[in-house]
């Protein structure tokens, strides 16, 4: 069982989730967002970013989590992005508990289900998504 470290708590419709804050390099919003001329299963769109392009992560395929805002905020984690609602705090470790019955949120791409303040979280694998997929660079026009 992996140790439990400080998340950051998102919120993406009625949905909760958690990303180790690790990852997180910084929350954006106002930025421009390109539909992808292939389909992908684990990229939704491309994001823009100071003229960095970024892959926004599929929330329902890492997560079976359904979004359908896109332009709120952004969590962008390395060369990648997740569309979220909302932000809505960090929390320390302390705070959180394992959740008993992680079977019933767990997926290969969730790394930890836990608890907190009655709600059940999920945490995002991130190190488990960068291994799974071949390759998120983009290459700058």
């Amino acid at each position: 069982m992996n140790k439990l470290e400080p998340i950051l708590l998102l919120k993406s419709g009625q949905s909760l989730f958690g990303i180790e804050l690790r990852y997180v390099r910084e929350i954006v919003s106002d930025f421009p967002v390109f539909p992808l001329p292939a389909k992908l299963p684990h990229i939704s769109h491309l994001a823009l970013l100071r003229g960095t392009p970024y892959a926004v992560l599929n929330s329902e395929y890492f997560l079976q989590i359904e979004h359908k805002a896109m332009g709120r905020l952004v969590i962008l984690i390395a060369q990648m992005a997740i569309f979220a609602d909302e932000a809505v705090q960090s929390i320390p470790p302390e705070q959180l508990s394992r959740h008993e019955n992680e079977s019933e949120l767990e997926t290969s791409f969730v790394k930890q289900v836990v608890q907190y303040r009655n709600r059940i979280i999920p945490i995002l694998d991130i190190q488990a998504i960068l291994n799974d997929q071949p390759d998120f660079k983009f290459i700058s026009i």
